[in-house]
């Protein structure tokens, strides 16, 4: 009803104007376009709390190098309207004008552009996989849960937004645990050893406990679209000092040392002496020249 909505808004409720947001996307080899409706977020200012981890790239390669020192699979799964599946949980009236229409429209989800739509989203899926499926968060990542059947078996998942991977010693209970949590959210199908992982590049050898990753794709990708920005060509992104060995010198490592190697325009290897769980590795990182 527009009265209320207007004396709502003569109290002090927001009002935002959606904006539709156009994107390209390659899915599966083909070009997709997308358009979505997002919140004109400027103008949102009686919002609740608006901070949202999120979990390092460090904690995803650790999490891969338990995968291939222990031959772990993994699945990849991608919840879809991710935000909209979230309530909005401040008790602040937020309302939104379409263009062309004459109505208010009062927002009940974390739609794209409010400025706490991403810590309620965060708080629902937190939710998600506490309280229903009781799994329980690592001490010391904002993002990873974790879940314990017995001493021999655990299911672990890296949550990256709503980006999801899965992986675990048992994988009956790894995709047990899936469909529980495609149960309480629709989302892609889930890709085993997905070869593509937030951007990344994935290869795997499972005969060499190796795990190789790369963003060469990305970076031609960016190349290509904004060719512009390049100014200076820079063949070595990393400091000189920290490479320790030549690439002829990680050949040489026995099999079992081979864990995971990531690389733009160069390779690391994390050798880990010791992986019990994501917050117990002790191993060192050697960057290696292309």
């Amino acid at each position: 009803d527009s009265e209320i909505a207007k004396g709502h808004i003569r109290q002090g409720a927001d009002v935002l104007r959606m904006i539709s947001v156009y994107e390209e996307k390659v899915k599966n080899g083909e070009l997709v376009h997308k358009v979505r409706l997002v919140a004109d977020g400027r103008f949102h200012k009686n919002h609740g709390p608006t901070y949202s981890p999120t979990p390092s790239r460090e904690e995803l390669l650790i999490l891969l190098h338990i995968c291939a020192a222990r031959g772990w699979d993994y699945w990849h799964v991608d919840e879809v309207r991710a935000f909209l599946n979230a309530p909005k949980q401040t008790l602040k009236k937020v309302y939104a004008k379409i263009s062309g229409d004459g109505g208010y429209w009062e927002i009940v989800k974390a739609v794209y552009g409010l400025k706490d739509a991403a810590r309620d989203y965060h708080d629902a899926v937190e939710d998600r996989l506490i309280n229903k499926l009781q799994f329980r968060k690592l001490e010391l990542c904002t993002s990873v849960y974790a879940k314990r059947f017995s001493p021999d078996s655990v299911v672990l998942v890296y949550d990256y937004v709503d980006d999801f991977i899965f992986t675990g010693a048992d994988s009956t209970a790894v995709v047990n645990e899936i469909n529980d949590f495609r149960k309480c959210a629709t989302t892609t199908d889930p890709i085993l050893n997905a070869d593509l992982l937030l951007g990344m590049e994935v290869t795997r050898q499972k005969d060499l406990n190796l795990i190789h990753v790369t963003m060469k794709r990305r970076i031609e990708d960016l190349r290509v679209k904004y060719p512009g920005a390049i100014k200076t060509k820079r063949n070595v992104p990393m400091p000189r000092n920290g490479y320790a060995l030549r690439p002829q010198d990680f050949e040489s490592f026995a099999p079992s040392k081979r864990r995971v190697r990531f690389a733009d325009e160069a390779q690391c290897a994390l050798r880990c002496s010791r992986c019990q769980s994501l917050r117990a590795v002790h191993g060192e990182a050697v960057f290696i020249r292309k």
